[in-house]
């Protein structure tokens, strides 16, 4: 995925978007649903209901009832077929030979404007999110970001679990799911994002015929969002009794600059990272270390995160409050690193399929491609204009 004219781009008469990328290496097709909505666009009462949704979608429709819509792109089709939540978005993706490709465009439609819930299959499926949010809890990483989100994303929905809580999934109703459905789930706020071996004529003629369906649209409340600023040092404890060691995350403020990507490759990307060599390597006080730019519509953070003995945490504290060094050799390297990171990612249509409706719903869709461009051109001095201010941030812990 080089050049943006690679890239058909078709908005149905309704309103919804349609992404094409052909490829004709191996004769698959990936057809990919985006939703323009994620555990943001929830009230507190119903968190968790964007995610609760999405197992639904699989469950019930007027036309595939009972879990049989997996099975039209599994057995049927001998495709394979998933989904995912996250803060700013839901999408349901299928991978498939291009023999049966009409046969994605049918099952997703009917996800996309043919809801129809059944009481039985809602109950049974309380259960299985309840169990899955006890693994949640049972996970030391999953807990330590939940709760560094908890305090970093104070006041507002990125706070809140993607998941839910069990109170929520246990007291969310079929009509909760459909009205929650019929608000979101509209035309042009969904996209439609295809790559693979088929024709642009073919896309369009399936878009049309399953997805060019018109649909009241209904009235919600806009997200208003200001990023919490940091103005000094915040210390958070969260006990479990199961872990031996301690699990760490510090989170600094931030904002987006195609550098930062480079800055993180640079910080903590790997065994030659200057945290890595700092505190691992030479100094010997984390188990294990690492760098994540963690962005989202509408907040970002940077984050440093380990697992070490909690006597280290003070010297930790100390080095991650210095002054570091960063060089041309550096910056290099991670350009090399990111470089590689990228064509991997994008050299599979469900690479591609997720970056361009990532971005679709995230910003902008040709940054799926300009991003590169933007990156690679980064220089030294861009890198250290977005150093973040290293005497401000919220550290989480979660220790025995």
């Amino acid at each position: 995925m080089r050049n943006i004219d690679d890239i058909k781009i078709f908005k149905l008469d309704n309103g919804l978007q349609v992404f094409f990328y052909p490829m004709n290496n191996l004769p698959i097709t990936n057809v990919n649903l985006w939703a323009n909505v994620g555990s943001v666009n929830e009230k507190l009462k119903v968190n968790g209901i964007s995610h609760f949704l999405e197992h639904m979608l699989f469950k019930d429709t007027k036309k595939y009832a009972n879990n049989s819509l997996t099975k039209e792109i599994e057995d049927f089709a001998g495709g394979y077929m998933n989904a995912a939540t996250s803060f700013d978005y839901t999408h349901y993706y299928a991978t498939l030979h291009k023999n049966y490709i009409e046969k994605a465009f049918d099952v997703l439609s009917n996800m996309a404007f043919n809801l129809d819930i059944e009481q039985n299959n809602l109950d049974l499926e309380r259960g299985v999110i309840t169990e899955e949010i006890q693994r949640g809890e049972d996970n030391p990483w999953n807990v330590l970001w939940q709760e560094l989100y908890k305090h970093y994303f104070k006041g507002h929905n990125y706070a809140n679990p993607i998941i839910g809580n069990k109170k929520n999934i246990l007291n969310i109703s079929r009509d909760d799911l459909h009205y929650y459905y019929d608000k979101f789930y509209y035309p042009a706020n969904l996209s439609l994002v295809i790559a693979g071996d088929t024709s642009t004529e073919k896309v369009l003629a399936l878009s049309n015929k399953y997805f060019n369906i018109n649909k009241k649209v209904q009235t919600y409340e806009t997200v208003d969002y200001h990023p919490h600023k940091l103005l000094a040092k915040e210390y958070h404890v969260k006990k479990m009794p199961s872990v031996s060691q301690t699990y760490f995350a510090y989170a600094y403020n931030a904002s987006f600059h195609p550098a930062i990507y480079l800055l993180d490759i640079m910080l903590g990307g790997g065994i030659s990272s200057i945290f890595y060599k700092r505190l691992k390597q030479d100094e010997r006080l984390v188990w294990s270390i690492g760098t994540d730019f963690s962005h989202h519509k509408y907040g970002a953070t940077f984050i440093v995160y380990g697992v070490c003995e909690y006597s280290n945490l003070p010297a930790i504290d100390k080095i991650l409050q210095e002054k570091f060094i960063l060089t041309e050799e550096d910056l290099n390297k991670a350009k090399r690193i990111f470089k590689m990171q990228h064509d991997l990612e994008h050299e599979t249509i469900s690479g591609i399929t997720d970056s361009l409706g990532y971005y679709a719903v995230l910003s902008n869709w040709k940054d799926a491609i300009e991003i590169k461009k933007q990156v690679l051109s980064s220089m030294l001095e861009d890198v250290k204009a977005i150093v973040f201010e290293q005497s401000h941030f919220i550290r989480q812990i979660v220790k025995n």
